[in-house]
């Protein structure tokens, strides 16, 4: 055995460069394209419905007792009339105050311009009046009169919602910059911040507002930030008014009626923030009520009143500042920007790594879920981030990597049949000149890199393509002889495998189909050899007549030799690894159209330096149209590993599944193939007895050696997916496997 170096980190890291190239452009490109999407605003209605599920689905809180709402309702109206007098509402303020209540916010439009309501709302400071900005002049609702004056700075907050473009109640303004005091509503903050404002100062002596300095929102000693136009899920929104995100109760208030009020029917009402409100429809059938995210589908059923929404944003921001409820957050762009792209980078590592489509569609569904969960998570946190976005980015570029892989592979069959073709060609070209004239004397022998013949002199050293160093013979076979070589090219002198073809012949004729043959077996080992678990072609080059490939030199152990060198049969965790190991390898082949057709313990090594099995001797590859089954080919194999219909000169996907699941058999029952017994009326083999194996894994094997290759596992990933449910469901038993 020869010694075995370790791979280097530049090389690992050259490795893995190559195979992420293709997921991290999926992802990147991907990402551009939501980005791109997401500027556009077409993604921002597909969020906001994301937020307003994920509002519905949070834990209910509990009421917050500080907030009394009171109600005017149908019966109140019945009983007092329409609108109620001004004298009903004055009463009810006054015993609200002689009550204690903190403060009292009136959200209620009445055309206050005289009169004994008129004079409660000027006397008492913690009873707070309405107006409304409106969105045109034509819709102002004017503050009641004299109360705009200076004296009577605020004690009038403006009613005014901003309202998203489905008409959902989301945010909550707290102050208006640049009002008009002609306008008749020269409030500058909004009702829920004045009435929190109020609260705070009076009772908890805690001082709040907007900062004119530095432009921002004071809270004590905390500061509410500003939205950006493109906070959470929006997208260049108009955020006016120093808006917060509403973090809804879902029990709302304790609420009681006006006639519970002036009935002295409500006692707890000392140091309490009370809010008075409408619950009934004015003329034109009107109610004073907004959609929010209760309201799924526009319901009209679960709208939320407007002093309800009030005494949300007020009791927010109390509980800001007294309970340290947070308010909610979202990412910087940035933040989301890298969010958004490791989703697409998973997506496109998934499509691009896992093959088979059922695991692919049950990758892509667990990732999906993951991002919604994290989505959920963080939100019950109170940080919103975008959901929609990253779901796109993961299918995305899932469905990119997947059709760019298929594209590679359909270039790469098409490329493999059209090499196959030259190489079959060329064979039977070989073959006709040698029947024309046989040959005598060219040693038969078919050895893998690693088995070196006692008989097979070592040759005088030579110097190969000016750089590659003769070091040893590793193997003779056809008209091939392979050498143990140094590359004095490199400072370390790295060792490699050269592959010397040997004419008998020198006529033109013959050495023109060898060196035929030898650019075609050069171009497939080229691209078969880009996967770890198969030889890499170094060179090829072509020297006084002569042609030669120079391989990766796979030092280790050959499966034959460890299989000679055993004395008892194989437990079934061997086999298993044996097959976890090798099925990829297949698969990778396999989707590139191409069938080894020689698959056998000496042409598998153990690589030295980590145990990994190593599929080598591409020179009898043969590339098959799926498409066209009836295709004629050359019949080469090892006998004990070469199904029927390889024989017959019709190599099939399955017959390397065939020849793996003998290569099992050998190792399970240590005994060669060929000695295995035969059912003569069906033609499997006889061996389970011989095999120390589950029921569950003979199954599988006797399915890969099948004798009609129409009842065998016709891809190795078949194989595969049966493998690793048998092994899921012996985990689930806790049944482990031999050792």
């Amino acid at each position: 055995m020869i010694d075995s170096p370790t791979e280097t980190l530049r090389e690992r890291l050259s490795r893995a460069a190559r195979s992420f190239s293709v997921p991290l452009l999926a992802g990147l490109a991907v990402t551009g394209l939501v980005v791109g999407v997401k500027e556009l605003g077409w993604l921002q209605q597909r969020e906001l419905d994301a937020y307003d599920q994920a509002t519905r689905l949070m834990p209910a809180e509990p009421t917050d007792p500080r907030i009394l709402v009171v109600l005017i309702t149908t019966k109140d109206v019945g009983k007092y009339g329409l609108p109620v007098p001004d004298p009903i509402i004055s009463q009810a303020l006054n015993k609200l105050v002689t009550a204690d209540a903190a403060i009292i916010g009136l959200d209620l439009i009445k055309d206050v311009t005289k009169g004994e309501l008129l004079e409660t709302l000027k006397a008492d400071n913690q009873i707070l009046a309405i107006c409304a900005h409106g969105r045109k002049p034509s819709e102002t609702i004017k503050s009641p009169p004299g109360m705009d004056d200076e004296e009577f700075s605020g004690k009038v907050g403006f009613a005014d919602f901003p309202l998203d473009l489905d008409g959902v109640v989301r945010r909550y303004s707290l102050v208006f910059g640049g009002t008009d005091p002609n306008s008749g509503c020269a409030a500058p903050s909004s009702l829920g911040e004045s009435i929190a404002h109020g609260y705070l100062k009076q009772v908890k002596k805690i001082e709040s507002g907007f900062d004119e300095t530095s432009n921002l929102y004071k809270l004590g000693d905390l500061t509410v930030p500003n939205l950006s136009n493109k906070f959470g899920g929006y997208q260049n929104a108009d955020m006016k008014g120093y808006p917060i995100m509403l973090r809804y109760r879902h029990k709302g208030f304790e609420t009681v009626t006006l006639s519970d009020v002036l009935t002295d029917k409500v006692k707890n009402i000392k140091d309490r923030v009370v809010l008075i409100g409408a619950d009934y429809r004015i003329s034109g059938g009107d109610k004073d009520d907004v959609r929010t995210p209760f309201s799924p589908n526009g319901a009209e059923d679960q709208r939320m009143l407007g002093v309800n929404v009030h005494a949300q944003a007020a009791s927010q921001l109390i509980s800001l500042a007294l309970d340290k409820r947070p308010l909610i957050r979202a990412w910087s762009e940035p933040t989301e920007g890298l969010w958004l792209f490791g989703w697409s980078l998973v997506g496109g590592g998934l499509a691009w790594f896992v093959r088979h489509p059922g695991k692919l569609l049950g990758s892509l569904t667990l990732a999906g879920t993951g991002s919604i969960g994290a989505f959920g998570l963080l939100f019950a946190n109170s940080v919103w981030i975008p959901v929609i976005s990253p779901l796109l980015g993961l299918g995305g570029a899932a469905l990119a990597a997947y059709g760019w892989r298929n594209y590679g592979v359909d270039r790469e069959q098409q490329k493999m049949q059209s090499l196959a073709r030259n190489q079959e060609q060329t064979i039977e070209a070989l073959k006709q000149i040698l029947s024309q004239q046989p040959i005598t004397g060219i040693p038969t022998q078919n050895m893998s890199q690693q088995q070196m013949p006692a008989t097979t002199a070592i040759p005088e050293q030579r110097l190969l393509g000016d750089r590659y160093q003769t070091i040893d013979i590793l193997g003779a076979g056809g008209f091939a002889t392979t050498y143990l070589a140094e590359d004095n090219n490199k400072p370390s002198k790295p060792r490699c495998a050269i592959k010397h073809l040997t004419p008998a012949r020198r006529d033109a004729a013959f050495v023109d189909m060898a060196r035929r043959l030898f650019n075609t077996e050069a171009a497939i080992l080229e691209r078969l050899g880009t996967h770890e678990q198969i030889p890499n072609l170094l060179a090829y080059f072509e020297q006084n007549g002569e042609f030669y490939l120079v391989q990766e030199l796979i030092e280790g152990k050959c499966l034959d030799q460890e299989l000679d060198d055993t004395a008892e049969p194989w437990t079934e965790k061997k086999v298993v690894n044996l097959l976890q190991q090798m099925l990829p390898v297949l698969e990778y082949i396999h989707e590139r159209g191409v069938i080894h057709r020689d698959i056998k313990p000496s042409n598998i090594i153990r690589r030295g330096r980590d145990s990994i099995f190593v599929l080598i001797d591409f020179g009898a590859v043969k590339e098959i149209n799926p498409q066209l089954p009836d295709a004629n080919t050359i019949a080469i194999g090892t006998r004990g590993y070469t199904p029927a219909e390889q024989y017959a000169g019709f190599p099939r996907f399955a017959s390397d599944v065939y020849a793996l699941g003998m290569i099992a058999i050998e190792a399970a029952t240590n005994t060669n193939p060929r000695d295995i017994p035969q059912n003569e009326k069906t033609g499997s083999l006889d061996w389970e007895d011989l095999a120390p194996l589950s029921a569950e894994l003979k199954t599988i094997i006797n399915k890969m050696v099948a004798y009609q290759y129409q009842q065998r596992y016709q891809r190795a990933a078949d194989v595969l997916q049966d493998l690793q449910a048998m092994l899921h469901a012996k985990t689930a038993d806790s049944q482990p496997l031999s050792n």
